[in-house]
């Protein structure tokens, strides 16, 4: 097992697929700013301009600055939760697994719904039944 290749190269698919729509809304993001800034640079009035989809260019502009501040907030805020629901889990098993090896009398560990790393939380309360009882630990004296 120590010479095999991994061949699965998506370990845990929701966050693989997280990054993935995050990249690629980035970038739909970047192209839409450097859009929106070239417009805004190259606008000049001029007295004899053709109306785009029944609309002013300046109001195309303007919407497309609306759906870039409006993308980038979302993608905030999406941001934050999913990394909110990858790195408290993490935090909340650290914490476990601390109090497990300083001895102290835990339940069993449970994520929230949503949180990533369930399957880790299942093999630490797996791990957990399997150990037994120790004494507290006393840290060494110097």
């Amino acid at each position: 097992m120590g010479n095999e290749r991994r061949r699965d190269y998506m370990v845990e698919k929701r966050i693989h697929a997280l990054y993935i729509i995050t990249f690629i809304t980035s970038l739909a993001l970047v192209v839409a700013a450097g859009m929106t800034g070239y417009s805004l640079y190259s606008m000049k009035p001029q007295p004899h301009v053709e109306p785009i989809l029944g609309l002013p260019p300046f109001a195309l502009v303007g919407a497309l600055v609306f759906v870039v501040v409006a993308s980038a907030l979302t993608l905030g805020v999406w941001g934050i939760i999913h990394t909110h629901r990858m790195l408290g889990s993490a935090y909340h098993i650290g914490m476990h697994l601390e109090k497990l090896n300083s001895g102290a009398p835990v339940g069993a560990l449970t994520l929230r719904d949503g949180d990533y790393f369930k399957e880790i939380a299942d093999e630490v309360n797996k791990l957990q039944t399997r150990l037994p009882a120790a004494p507290p630990s006393t840290p060494p004296k110097a």
